[in-house]
């Protein structure tokens, strides 16, 4: 339960909320004692013909208990929901300030639906922590001892009567309760990440299922899954019903001892028989304080697990962490970088993916880093962003360490455009002005049209509103590239990293873009990441890998002359353009 003890660490700033929701439950349970007894009071003297006078004030009390129950509810779920949105966002920020510095060397190895599940549904389980976890035994143990106080007020076998039976139901139902759905909230929240991950795969592969007719076989999967989470979820409300029926047993239980300690009193004189009727329904009302705890027990485990899976990643320690003491990153000078025996692998892996490599970009020079799939070209640019931190060796930027840079000034003057790139549910204009919210709409269509993509729809006003749908599925493979292109060239960096942005175009499409950018960005260094080999006599200076070594360097001339290596990849190229 050792998540739990952190989940209570984390509540600890809402004290004062818990304790003013908390107080407020034990105010409308007691009112809800105080509306049974003295209602019990005024039918039972009704009984005997008093005067109105002698029942006036408990017929006030009837009028004030009925009321106030309604507003102490009312104040209570007000406070009590207001304390549990506030966790909630409290768990979403804490987990997403913590999940951000992973991205992407701590969870690459995750599911997007698994790590979905964590965001989403892990952190929406937790709103049952306050108001069925920590609420409810609080407000039970407060209200046990104001009904022991107000029973030993008339006898303490009274008080013993009751408190041993509400004991019983305290303790006993909630252990039984645990021990009856001992795993079961362990086995739900798996099966709903299962389910979660399964139902992201079948929507983001539905083309796919349809081409090979394997839909039917994932909806099969699905189906199993989720009567599995059915028939839990079916054990566990079939558990909370018996534990209701049994703290109900136990409510009549201590109803009848009650009885059986007060008729003798009664015909001993030794207490009124009006009162009688008052205590039997004050302790009937005070069984509300301990209903909610064998759910409470259920949902313990389940908040146990949801926490393990929270702090699973919470835990991490980043990959990437930015310097004590940053020095500035040196904006009004030009960028220059030198790699020296740079080494590096990723986690769980032996073989390195960079070794010993050592080059030299110059300021304002238009480099390409060529070489077969495999060869260290996508690597080297994560490593010139940090998006991961290398093992041995040196980045150099400017003659200064690159860890010496915090990671928010690299990304700022440094675009990058990755292959793998997200576009968002919006218009054009919109995923433009993620990169540069101050962009004019002549900047954002001078940048479309350096990508060849002012042309999406009639006029060019149209084209900045022109609805790309979910992740870009309205647009072409070749435009969502050139689209995502357009983001990295608007934020006009000192830098630009492209990393196979071109690899959905034609030849002919590429070499104009290449063109184009060359020509307007002629004061940025532009490292070009391609197996492509197109455009080539246009780089100052091209470095082929392989193997995560540096296996030549050179124009495309001095390479085509000298680097056998080189004039394969050319030759590929080429003969790809025959068959294209």
């Amino acid at each position: 339960m050792s998540a739990i003890f952190r989940l209570l660490k984390l509540v600890l700033p809402y004290k004062k909320w818990i304790a003013l929701s908390v107080f407020l439950g034990l105010l409308t349970i007691a009112s809800s004692i105080g509306l049974m007894m003295t209602s019990a009071f005024v039918i039972s003297m009704a009984a005997l013909h008093p005067s109105i006078a002698e029942i006036q004030v408990a017929i006030v009390g009837v009028r004030f208990f009925g009321i106030s129950r309604g507003i102490f509810r009312y104040l209570e779920r007000l406070i009590s929901h207001n304390t549990t949105f506030r966790l909630l966002s409290h768990f979403r920020v804490r987990f997403y300030a913590a999940l951000e510095p992973l991205v992407p060397a701590r969870v690459a190895h995750l599911k997007s639906g698994d790590l979905l599940q964590r965001i989403v549904a892990d952190i929406q389980n937790l709103e049952n922590f306050f108001v069925r976890v920590i609420a409810p035994p609080s407000v039970s143990v407060l209200t046990a001892l104001l009904m022991t106080l107000i029973l030993w007020a008339y006898h303490i076998n009274f008080a013993l009567a009751f408190i041993t039976f509400y004991a019983l139901a305290g303790t006993i139902i909630p252990y039984l309760s645990v021990q009856l759905s001992r795993g079961m909230g362990k086995q739900i929240t798996v099966l709903k990440n299962q389910l979660n991950v399964a139902l992201l795969d079948h929507l983001n592969g539905l083309p796919e299922l349809l081409i090979n007719r394997q839909i039917e076989n994932q909806e099969e999967k699905i189906k199993v899954l989720n009567k599995k989470l059915s028939r839990l979820q079916r054990n566990m409300l079939i558990i909370d019903a018996l534990h209701q029926g049994f703290v109900t047993l136990l409510m009549f239980g201590a109803v009848v001892m009650v009885l059986i300690v007060g008729i003798p009193m009664v015909e001993n004189n030794m207490l009124n028989g009006v009162y009688l009727a008052v205590l039997v329904l004050g302790v009937m009302a005070a069984f509300e304080g301990v209903l909610p705890l064998p759910q409470m027990a259920q949902y313990l485990e389940e908040n146990n697990e949801a926490g393990k899976r929270l702090f699973e990643i919470i835990d991490r320690p980043p990959q990437v962490v930015d310097p004590q003491q940053p020095i500035p990153f040196p904006n009004e000078q030009p960028v220059r970088f030198a790699v020296n025996n740079l080494t590096f692998a990723y986690n769980n892996t032996q073989q390195p993916a960079l070794k010993n490599l050592r080059l030299e970009i110059p300021y304002s020079s238009k480099v390409a880093i060529v070489g077969p799939s495999g060869s260290g070209k996508s690597t080297l640019a994560r490593l010139l962003i940090r998006l991961y931190d290398y093992q041995s060796g040196q980045i150099l930027l400017n003659e200064r360490e690159l860890k010496n840079y915090r990671q928010t000034d690299i990304r700022e003057n440094i675009g990058y455009a990755s292959q793998s790139f997200h576009l968002f549910t919006g218009s054009v204009a919109d995923n433009l002005h993620l990169v540069n919210p101050e962009a004019s709409e002549r900047q954002m269509l001078d940048v479309l049209r350096l990508v060849n993509l002012s042309d999406l729809s009639h006029t060019p006003q149209d084209t900045l509103n022109y609805w790309i749908g979910e992740h870009g599925n309205r647009l072409s493979g070749g435009q969502a590239q050139r689209l995502a292109l357009a983001q990295v060239l608007l934020k006009n960096s000192p830098v630009l990293i492209f990393d196979e942005v071109t690899s959905s175009l034609d030849a002919e499409t590429e070499r104009l873009i290449l063109k184009n950018i060359f020509d307007h960005f002629k004061e940025q260094t532009i490292i070009n990441i391609t197996h492509r080999l197109n455009n080539m006599e246009h780089y100052n200076m091209i470095f082929v890998l392989n193997e995560g070594e540096l296996i030549g360097r050179g124009t495309h001339h001095d390479l085509m002359r000298e680097n056998e290596h080189y004039r394969h990849l050319f030759k590929i190229f080429q003969e790809s353009l025959l068959f294209a």
